[in-house]
C-alpha cells in the first residue's frame, strides 16, 4: 500500500511539472522583466529588444532542470532505500529457512 501511495505521488509530479513550465513561457514578460527600475523600454529591433525574454525563458528552463533533477535525486534516494529493505527481508527469510 505504501509504495502505490508513493507512485500515485510521483506520477502527479511527473504530471504537474510539464505544466509549470508550459505556464512559465506563457507568463507576461513585463512580469519577468531584466529591466533596472522600471526604465523605459525603447522598441528598437536590434538585439536588446528581446533581452527580457530571453532571460525569461533562460530562467525558466534552469528552473525546471534544477527542479527534475531534485525529483530525480529523491526518487533514487527512495528507491535505494527501498532495495536495502527488500535486502533485509530476504535475508531475514533465508535465515528462517536455514533453521
Amino acid at each position: 500500500m505504501r509504495l502505490v501511495k508513493r507512485r500515485s505521488k510521483y506520477k502527479f509530479i511527473s504530471l504537474a511539472l510539464p505544466f509549470i513550465v508550459l505556464f512559465g513561457f506563457l507568463i507576461p514578460s513585463y512580469l519577468v522583466s531584466a529591466d533596472s527600475l522600471g526604465a523605459p523600454v525603447s522598441d528598437t529591433d536590434g538585439p536588446e529588444a528581446n533581452l527580457k525574454n530571453l532571460f525569461a525563458v533562460f530562467f525558466v528552463a534552469w528552473v525546471a532542470f534544477f527542479g527534475y533533477i531534485f525529483f530525480l535525486s529523491r526518487r533514487l534516494k527512495d528507491l535505494t532505500h527501498e532495495l536495502d529493505v527488500l535486502k533485509t527481508l530476504l535475508k531475514e527469510k533465508d535465515s528462517h529457512l536455514d533453521e
